[in-house]
């Protein structure tokens, strides 16, 4: 059994490595060397990545796989487009070759970036980690590559003090040298009778997913609404979607449609946290705004839904608002919420939404900031 340990800088690996896999035979990651320019240093590893299949032993363990050195090559602005087609060439030839090893399994450390970001501050001098690896473009590509290989998911083996550890199986080296681009994973949100479905039904860029029924629960027994938050999130491994009425509306129903409190707060999150995949993503969330009594009109004059809590909704709609403007807040430069005035036409809103540009943003930075806000007070 080989298995590879992959995650961003300063998540933890070798840590999860000497706590989980004593017993292994340990190919450590491949020295940095500084003394070297960045293509260089790209053969270098590349070196090292066939020289690691000579020490192969029956049950082991890779800190970084040969898929670091790819990402790190598509993605790195050191690069010039000459010198990355050369170590691509290079790479996949090797890989024709059987020259490099492929892993069994692949376990995936996320861990959200400011975390990353406050780690590198303290252990820069230590490690004398690329600052380059610590940018948050570079973050998004490395994050997003495995985003989009949602099909060689095995299992979620933990999630932990804002740690996801993500099995793989080997189905993740699959055309590895053609990374698959995001797609666009779009939440559109607001109160009910809004007009989202209308919006979702006259625009034609996206698969639009519909609206679904959230059953019955109670604040002692709020395991329904946790499944079907849980089975909406996993909607977003389709790809080129709408999501009308989001995860997230789900969680403001469970926070204000009935006072709860912080330390149960806290204790759905990391309910949902720990069932879902926190490296998916989202590249919008709009969230629809108009005076409460101009929804209750439109309410009034659409008698095709019978919207039994409508009012309920429309009690803690204030708190809901709030809600988004806390996460666009702190998510400050990583923010990819919206705020669109639904008074405006449908071909008006459709515009909005259809000409907008992609923003992935990941599901571990996006719970990351609910729950720190909940700590604070701020949700």
């Amino acid at each position: 059994m080989v298995i590879g340990i992959e995650g961003n800088v300063h998540v933890g690996k070798t840590t999860y490595i000497k706590n989980n896999f004593s017993k292994f035979n340990i190919i450590a990651e491949t020295e940095f060397k500084k003394d070297l320019n960045d293509f260089d240093r790209q053969l270098y590893y590349i070196e090292s990545e066939i020289e690691k299949k000579k020490r192969l032993d029956d049950d082991t363990v890779l800190d970084r796989t040969i898929i670091s050195t790819i990402l790190y090559t598509f993605y790195t602005e050191t690069l010039n487009l000459a010198e990355k087609n050369k170590i691509m060439e290079i790479i996949n030839e090797n890989l024709d070759k059987d020259k490099m090893i492929i892993p069994s399994l692949v376990h995936l450390i996320i861990y959200p970036y400011k975390l990353i970001s406050l780690n590198h501050l303290k252990l820069m001098k230590e490690k004398g980690t690329q600052n380059s690896l610590v940018d948050y473009n570079y973050y998004l590509h490395y994050s997003l590559f495995f985003s989009n290989c949602y099909y060689a998911i095995n299992n979620i083996l933990s999630t932990e003090d804002y740690r996801q550890i993500i099995s793989y199986n080997s189905d993740i080296f699959k055309n590895i040298t053609s990374p698959k681009m995001s797609s666009s994973k779009i939440l559109l949100d607001g109160c009910p009778a809004i007009g989202k479905s209308t919006i979702g039904m006259y625009q034609k860029k996206y698969e639009y997913i519909k609206e679904f029924k959230y059953k019955k629960y109670t604040l002692n027994d709020y395991s329904n609404q946790i499944n079907s938050i849980i089975e909406r999130v996993e909607v977003l491994n389709k790809e080129n979607i709408l999501l009308d009425t989001s995860f997230l509306m789900g969680i403001t129903h469970l926070f204000y449609n009935k006072t709860t409190t912080k330390k149960l707060k806290l204790k759905m999150i990391d309910e949902i946290m720990k069932n879902i995949v926190l490296n998916n993503y989202i590249t919008g969330i709009f969230y629809l705004v108009l005076d409460k009594q101009k929804i209750i009109e439109r309410k009034n004059m659409d008698k095709k839904k019978e919207r039994k809590h409508f009012f309920d909704n429309l009690n803690y709609l204030d708190m809901e608002i709030n809600f988004y403007k806390v996460l666009h807040k702190r998510l400050g430069l990583m923010s990819n919420i919206s705020f669109i005035d639904a008074s405006q036409s449908v071909d008006e809103l459709v515009n909005i939404i259809e000409n907008h540009n992609d923003k992935p943003l990941m599901l571990i930075d996006l719970f990351y900031e609910i729950k720190e806000a909940i700590k604070e007070g701020e949700l």
